[in-house]
Order: structure tokens, then C-alpha cells, then sequence
């Protein structure tokens, strides 16, 4: 491959169609926020973990090993065609479209068996994630929208109305994918529609989570006026680049390209421009400040509290294995009792968290539950178990438990 081509980063401004300040502020600081703070599908999978410990482990995992490992696999076919381009030329096309490059290097690595294996396991890929964002559009729509609604206004729906309706929030899901991928479509290449969009929609929700995570004076004027004085300041950037954008651009020269002659840094000015307008909007506005103790980052003990119910109960204990259990429909709904010897080996108090799985690991908690414990009679030679927590975890009776404290 050329030199340039070996090099870890872009130049660092001097070429307007792919520069490393410009892509530094739209995909590392825009685009992996939004990635790992906006993205539902992600969020999703780490709610799924069993504890908020275990969550930080998949987080530090997915950032230290799988990351770079997709940023591998992705790039990889590009290295091969540049390779190919350069020591055996006509294998492929000297101007060989970097969107074609993928199909094109396969197409000439493998057999036709290959090739369409490749291409079948590439089409899984794309289905699986767009399916995972269908979901968590529909689960955003009813949890968060529909179902408070339909209570405010006093709406008694069965469970069946809720399923019927996310059903018409994923066709509608999809089919502003569908819209979006037309527009897309219109760019001159799949990275300048991504660059358009992360430099353009990511910063006003950019701006609203990281305020709210971070400062306690955020909101909800604030994250009003972000969005809109955002959205706002964002529009002026297209139409008056060279008076907005340029005085950010950090050396890089405009592009005589296209109607939008900066093409990443765009994203720095939209990201000051929403941040600006919320923060200025909460120092005018907030003069009587609320109570965001558990909102934030820096009072997360309070917000395990406020979880819980009750101060919460870090004492190192042991876990509960191979426990033989049996159903106790008088216990109170999410509950499991143990007896005193078993709640002294747990470290725990009554109306602690634990969690409740199939004694077999390898399931990776497909049977399982979160409950809370209840100390019981020294006799008791099983563990009780409510009858919801036996349902929700899907256990069987002639399998073992394990329970562990959680907090």
C-alpha cells in the first residue's frame, strides 16, 4: 500500500474531503457519544446484564475488545483492494468506489459458494441490528410515550392493545427507515450521509445527556432550549458557513464540492452552538433549583437509594448453591425467603436485593430473576419462592437455585 495509506490518522487538516480534526469532532467525540449514550439497541443489551457491576464489565469489554475488533473487520477489505489496486493492477479497478470495495474484494477472494456465504452473513448482520432498532423504537414508543399517555387520560388497556400497538410503531419504524435510507441515497458516498447526520442531528441530544448527566443546574428550559436554539443555530451553519463555521474550522480549507464546504468540522460549531444555547438558558432560568439529588453522576449513591427503597447493603457475603426451593404462594409478590443461617451466609437484611437464577451457569441467566429476600424459620430446609418470581424466571422445580445479594 502507499505510505499514506499506513498511516495511523488522516492529515490533520489540510485535505476538506477527509481530514483527522474534522472526523476527530464528528465520529470520535459526536459519534461515539452517541453510540454509547443515545443508541437504544446498545442500552438495551446493558439494562439485560444482571447487575450494574456486570454492566460496567460488558461496557469496558465492548469499548477495550469488541470495538476495535469491528474496526478491524471493517477495515480490512479496504486494505486488501488498496493492496490489490497497487501491486497487481486490473485485478480491480484503479477508481473502484469505496462502497464497492467490500463486495468486489470477496467477489475475488473466494468462490461462489464464498461469495454468497458472505454475503448472506453480512445481510444477518444488517438484519439483526435493524431488528434490534425496530424493537427499541417500538419499546421507547409504548413505554416511554403511548402508555403514560393512555394513563394520564385514564385509559384501561389490556396487555394484547399494547402488543397490537407496538406492532403499527415497528411498521412505522421501518418504514422511516426506509425513508431514511432514501434520503441517504442522495449523498455523494454512505460516509457523507453518515458524516451529514452525526454532525447534524447527534449534537442537540449530544448537548441534553451530557448536561443532564453531568450538571445538576440542567432542565427542563434548558433542554428545551437546546433542541430548539440548537436546531436553530445548526439551520444559520448551513446557509452561512463561511460567517458560522469558518471561524471553527481549524485550518481547514473550504470545499468547492457540494453546497456545504465543511464537511466534518461542522459538527464542532453544532456541538459549541447547543451547548452554549443550554447552558446560557439554565444559568437565566434556574434561579430556584430543584432537587436532582440521584439524577446525576455525582450522586449515584443517593440514586441506589432512591432504587431501592432503602440505604443500601454492601456487605461482602457468599452465594447460595445448588439450593433446593419450592413455591410459597403466601409470601408477597417479588419475594424469596431463606432461613437465618442462609441470610447470615448471604450478608443480607430483610428487603435486600438478590438474584435468583438456575443453579446451571452456562444459561447465562435465562433463568432468572431479580427479587427481594425475607428471613424465615430456622426449619425451613428449601428455599420459598413467590409464585411470580418462579414464573418471570422461568424455573423449574426439579433444578437447583443459586441466590445472591446483590444490595
Amino acid at each position: 500500500m502507499p505510505a499514506e495509506f499506513k498511516l495511523p490518522l488522516a492529515n490533520f487538516n489540510d485535505d476538506p474531503s477527509f481530514n483527522f480534526i474534522g472526523v476527530f469532532w464528528q465520529d470520535a467525540v459526536a459519534g461515539s457519544i452517541a453510540f454509547l449514550f443515545m443508541s437504544q439497541a446498545l442500552i438495551m443489551r446493558f439494562l439485560a446484564c444482571r447487575s450494574v457491576e456486570e454492566g460496567r464489565k460488558a461496557a469496558a469489554f465492548n469499548v477495550l475488545l469488541v470495538l476495535p475488533i469491528a474496526a478491524v473487520a471493517v477495515c480490512c477489505a479496504g486494505w486488501i483492494g488498496r493492496g490489490m489496486v497497487t501491486v497487481q493492477p486490473g485485478v480491480l479497478p484503479a477508481d473502484v468506489q469505496a462502497d464497492n470495495v467490500f463486495v468486489l474484494v470477496v467477489e475475488v477472494l473466494s468462490t461462489t459458494a464464498g461469495f454468497g456465504f458472505f454475503v448472506a452473513a453480512v445481510t444477518a448482520a444488517l438484519m439483526s441490528s435493524v431488528d434490534t432498532y425496530i424493537n427499541a423504537s417500538a419499546a421507547i414508543a409504548i413505554h416511554d410515550i403511548y402508555r403514560p399517555m393512555a394513563q394520564k387520560l385514564g385509559l384501561q388497556k389490556p396487555e394484547s392493545h399494547y402488543l397490537k400497538m407496538a406492532r403499527i410503531f415497528s411498521v412505522v419504524a421501518t418504514l422511516l427507515g426506509v425513508l431514511a435510507a432514501w434520503m441517504f441515497s442522495l449523498f455523494q458516498d454512505l460516509y457523507s450521509a453518515h458524516a451529514f447526520f452525526q454532525s447534524t442531528i447527534t449534537p442537540p441530544l449530544v448537548a441534553c445527556i451530557f448536561l443532564g448527566i453531568l450538571w445538576p443546574r440542567f432542565n427542563t428550559q434548558g433542554a428545551i432550549a437546546t433542541f430548539v436554539g440548537g436546531i436553530l443555530f445548526i439551520v444559520l451553519g448551513r446557509i452561512y458557513p463561511y460567517q458560522l463555521i469558518a471561524p471553527f474550522a481549524q485550518g481547514i480549507p473550504a470545499s468547492s464540492a457540494g453546497n456545504a464546504p465543511y464537511t466534518y468540522i461542522g459538527a464542532l460549531y453544532n456541538l459549541i452552538a447547543c451547548f452554549g444555547v443550554g447552558i446560557l438558558v439554565c444559568w437565566l432560568s434556574n434561579k430556584n433549583r430543584q432537587d436532582t439529588s440521584g439524577l446525576t453522576i455525582w450522586s449515584l449513591a443517593k440514586a441506589r437509594q432512591t432504587f431501592k427503597g432503602s440505604v443500601p447493603n454492601d456487605r461482602p457475603g457468599s452465594v447460595l448453591k445448588k439450593m433446593p426451593w419450592q413455591i410459597n404462594a403466601n409470601l408477597p409478590t417479588g419475594y424469596v425467603q431463606v432461613s437465618p443461617q442462609q441470610m447470615d451466609l448471604l450478608a443480607a437484611e430483610n428487603h435486600d436485593l438478590v438474584y435468583v437464577r438456575d443453579n446451571r451457569t452456562w444459561l447465562g441467566g435465562l433463568r432468572s430473576a431479580h427479587a427481594r429476600v425475607l428471613v424465615g424459620d430456622v426449619r425451613l430446609d428449601k428455599i420459598q419462592v413467590s409464585a411470580d418470581i418462579a414464573a418471570q424466571a422461568h424455573l423449574l422445580p426439579q433444578r437447583p437455585l443459586c441466590v445472591e445479594k446483590e444490595f
